[in-house]
Parts: structure tokens; sequence; C-alpha cells
């Protein structure tokens, strides 16, 4: 307890600091015990200049210098700290009697015979050391750094991406619901009155659900009821909705307003293609940690050829679109997407790996 309490008040440097600068003192007396007394200025001394030492440096390693300019920065400092070292230290030992001012030297003798001395000394290359180690630790925990930042870099601009793309979606949405009731108003104002009920339901879904990151299936299979319901009263006998929903499948975590486009897609190019009644089927099942979502309607691909080769995918139309970048978006490499046409029906698939997507485990 004691010691995680004095490692929360001391910071990596000083404690670092204590560590090295005990052990050197440590490895000079075992080396020769007879100098401890000397050892007792030397190593102070040595700290303090470390100390000066380092906001020189983070001001060099915040201006995010090449290797040559930290190298000759990490040179030059540890020459000078280590004449300085010597000085002080002599100095000292002059005040305390402990040696005597060498007279047959000048003031600017002496200073050029300890600039002499310091470089053919073991202490240039002590500092040199400790400024290799201090550059060493500050680029390792930039590294450190840097994976977080990263991370959530990447997760600000992803959502980003998908509040961009859920926007894109709204307006589309809207206008084609809104005009499918304006077309009532006046043609049939109980069933228009029906309508503005269950669009209102679908815009309270549309408004407050897609401000969050995913939705259950079960609340966006809600929201494609309601959504059918109004083309339903719109489009009366003309219209046959079917669901077969898995209970594990509903509960699935998916990116908000996903289905819908697949719905919408269904109505509106099956009243332009299908015999009547229109018939739109939305299977959902979940097997091996995937989910598998269908939307089925009668009718034909309006992109697909007609020469009887393979069908073509459609990658026209911004709610497609829209639901393949946010599929991507939210699964990368999880997920698989498709729209064919096969036996006079239009199948919309749409397979999530369940496991790797975790959505569903929050």
């Amino acid at each position: 307890m004691i010691l995680r309490r004095l490692k929360d008040r001391l910071s990596l440097f000083r404690v670092l600091q204590i560590i090295g600068w005990t052990g050197y003192t440590l490895d000079r007396y075992l080396s020769e015990p007879r100098f401890l007394r000397s050892y007792m200025i030397y190593v102070p001394v040595a700290c303090a200049l470390s100390f000066g030492l380092r906001p020189i440096y983070r001001r060099v390693w915040a201006a995010r210098p090449s290797l040559l300019r930290v190298g000759l920065t990490a040179f030059a400092g540890s020459i000078i700290a280590a004449y300085l070292w010597l000085l002080i230290a002599q100095v000292i030992f002059w005040l305390l009697g402990w040696m005597a001012y060498p007279k047959d030297l000048t003031w600017f003798g002496y200073l050029a015979e300890t600039f002499r001395y310091t470089l053919i000394h073991h202490k240039p290359f002590l500092f040199l050391s400790w400024s290799a180690l201090y550059f060493g630790i500050k680029y390792w925990r930039d590294l450190q750094e840097q994976e977080p930042r990263a991370l959530r870099l990447a997760a600000l601009a992803r959502e980003a991406e998908l509040q961009m793309l859920r926007y894109q979606l709204n307006p589309h949405f809207l206008f084609n619901s809104l005009n499918s009731a304006g077309a009532l108003v006046r043609e049939d104002p109980g069933r228009a009155e029906r309508m503005l009920g269950e669009l209102s339901e679908f815009l309270r879904y549309s408004l407050t659900r897609t401000k969050a990151p995913d939705v259950s299936l079960h609340d966006e299979l809600e929201a494609a009821r309601n959504y059918l319901s109004i083309e339903k009263i719109r489009f009366e006998d003309k219209l046959a909705v079917s669901f077969q929903v898995a209970p594990v499948a509903a509960e699935f975590r998916v990116p908000s307003l996903l289905v819908h486009p697949l719905v919408e897609n269904a109505v509106k190019y099956g009243m332009q293609t299908s015999p009547l009644p229109l018939t739109i089927e939305v299977i959902a099942q979940a097997d091996n940690g995937s989910l598998h979502l269908e939307v089925i309607n009668t009718g034909r691909w309006v992109q697909s050829s007609h020469n009887g080769s393979a069908p073509k995918r459609n990658d026209n139309g911004i709610g497609l679109q829209n639901v393949r970048q946010r599929l991507e978006q939210s699964f990368p490499g999880q997920h698989r997407f498709d729209v064919f046409e096969r036996g006079g029906r239009v199948h919309a698939v749409l397979e999530i790996e369940r496991d790797n997507g975790r959505r569903d485990q929050r």
C-alpha cells in the first residue's frame, strides 16, 4: 500500500532518477569504498544537472526533431553537463577543504584543463547514456500513447461517417413517406388519418432511436412494420406483407434504419414490376452465430440482365448505397449483402457474423 501511494505521487522520471543514481552510487562505492565521501558530493550534483537537462530535452522533443538533432542535442548536453559536474563538485571540495586549488594554473588554465580532463573521463559517457535512456523512454511512451489516440481518432471518424450516412438517409425516407400520406388526403381522408397515425409512430422511431449507434433488430422490424402498414393503407389489397422472425434473431444489434431501405425498395420497385397483389416477405434467422435477414418481393429486379445470364447487383440508389456503406463501417469484413432476382422474386439478402461484431453483447 505504501509503495503504491509513493508510485502515485512520483512520476516515472523521478522513480528512474532515484533508481539510476542510487545504483550509480552503489556501484562506485563497491568499486572504491574509500571515496564514499566524494561520492556524496558528486552524485547529488550529477542528479541536479540531470534535472536541469530535462526541461531542455523536453522542449527539443516537443518540436518533433530529426534523429540527427536529437543525437547532437544529447551529445552537446552530455559534454556540458559532465564539464559542469567536475567544476561544481571541485569548487565544493575547495570550500570544504577536501582539496587545494592548483596554484600553478590560472583560472582560464584551470577551466581549460578541466574541460580536457572531462573529455577523457567517464562522466560524459554517463550523461550520454542518461540522455539516450531519456529520449528512448520518451519515444517508447509516445508510441504507447499513439495507439489509443489513433484508435480514438478512428472511432470518432467512424462515428462521424455513420452519423453522416444516417442524416443522408433520413430526408430520403421521410420525403417518400410524407408523399404517400399526402396522396390520400383528398382521395380518402379516413385512410389518410390512419396513415398519419402510423407515420407518427414511424417518425417517433426515426427521431429517437436513430440517435443510438445501434438498435435491436426487433425495433428495426417494428419500424418496418409501421412503414409497411402505411403502404398497406395506401395500396389496400394490392399489397400483402408477412414477417417470419426467429426470437434469437430479433435480439441482434444492427445500425439504426438499416432495414428500412430494403422494404422501401421492395414496395417502390415491386409496385412497378410485380403482378398484383405485390407480396413482401421479411425473414430473419440466426444460426451458428450469424444473422440472416432477407427481404423478398414479387416482381423483377429492374437492374438485372434479361438475357438469361447471372443477375447483376444494383449499386445505384441512395438507399442501397447507404446500406452497403453502413455495413462496411459497422461490420468490416464480417458481412455480406446482395440483391438479385430469382424465380420471379427479388431477394435482398443481408448476413452478419454475430460473434465478431460484438454488438449483441453490450
